[in-house]
């Protein structure tokens, strides 16, 4: 299992270090924080519906509003006493009560639903 926050050195190529350089100036952070938030964007355009889903497994209902926000897998995400429910921009519904764990609803349920 990987560390709270482990850290990991990698060689980038002189054009990508300066665009980096540029965007933390831009955006009034640290180069680390901008190499940090790319990676994340990075990692999101590639996640599914299944990895997701693993991920909230292992993060736990607490985090899960902050994991789904901004999420570009998520097209709407209900937050109420208990409960969290996202409707994904497929259609099909991430479901995560506060005592169970996050499942997946295929479309066909999650269009009966409604």
């Amino acid at each position: 299992m990987a560390t709270k926050n482990p850290r990991k050195n990698v060689a980038l190529p002189t054009w990508l270090v300066a665009r980096i350089e540029t965007l933390a100036v831009h955006w009034g952070t640290s180069e680390s924080n901008v190499m940090r938030m790319l990676i994340e964007q990075g990692v999101k355009s590639v996640d599914t519906a299944e990895t997701l889903l693993d991920r909230l497994r292992d993060e736990g209902f607490s985090a899960a509003a902050g994991t789904l926000a901004g999420h570009p897998l998520i097209a709407e995400t209900v937050l109420s006493k208990g409960l969290v429910r996202a409707t994904l921009t497929d259609g099909r519904r991430l479901v995560f009560p506060r005592d169970g764990v996050p499942t997946l609803e295929q479309r066909a349920a999650a269009q009966e639903a409604t």
